[in-house]
């Protein structure tokens, strides 16, 4: 900001904003914050309702290439008027299949979980632990360390499910908005969010 715009009086500044006027807002500690703004919008920053400075990064040669992607992909799907209905179909169904896969191997875990509970209780009612693990379909062969292995590997499986599902998840949620998006300038029509 010029000098000529700043009044300071006793160590506080009063600053003369045009709100038609751009000025550069520099940030000592991130350079990557570093943007112009116009006055209007720094007079709205400095006011009481809204404290901090919203940041918005330079726009990068990859943001045009995935923005140019978004539009590409758009225009593919207007080729044909039922891709719209197989993209989403297609999304529902690996995000089901997903869901199924989690749930089967929580299933898994809570089994193997009551296997390890009837192997530590076998000390004292080897019958019991017989009659127990022959109802979960399991043979009474079975040691506490394979119990112990399956259980890790059930961990790390569910964790790579559950990372899949999120994937999918963002996904249909990019779906969704760029669908909407289009819907919206076709039509006019405003979606909340």
């Amino acid at each position: 900001m010029p000098n000529m715009q700043l009044d300071i009086e006793e160590e506080k500044v009063k600053v003369f904003i045009r709100e038609t006027s751009s000025y550069y807002v520099y940030h000592k500690d991130d350079p990557e914050k570093n943007r112009y703004m116009k006055g209007r919008t720094l007079i709205r920053q400095f006011s009481s309702e809204n404290q901090t400075i919203p940041f918005r990064r330079k726009t990068t040669v990859d943001m045009i290439k995935e923005k140019i992607e978004e539009v590409y992909t758009l225009l593919e799907l207007d080729m044909d008027k039922h891709s719209y209905i197989t993209i989403k179909d297609d999304l529902i169904h690996e995000l089901a299949a997903s869901e199924l896969r989690i749930n089967a191997l929580q299933e898994r875990v809570t089994t193997l979980n009551q296997v390890a509970e009837y192997l530590l209780a076998s000390v004292e009612n080897k019958q019991k632990m017989k009659l127990n693990l022959s109802k979960l379909n399991i043979t009474d062969k079975i040691g506490i360390d394979v119990v112990e292995k399956e259980l890790n590997e059930l961990g790390i499986q569910i964790e790579l499910e559950s990372n899949r599902y999120e994937n999918i998840v963002f996904k249909v949620n990019k779906f969704i908005n760029r669908l909407s998006k289009k819907i919206s300038k076709e039509e006019g029509i405003c979606f909340q969010k």
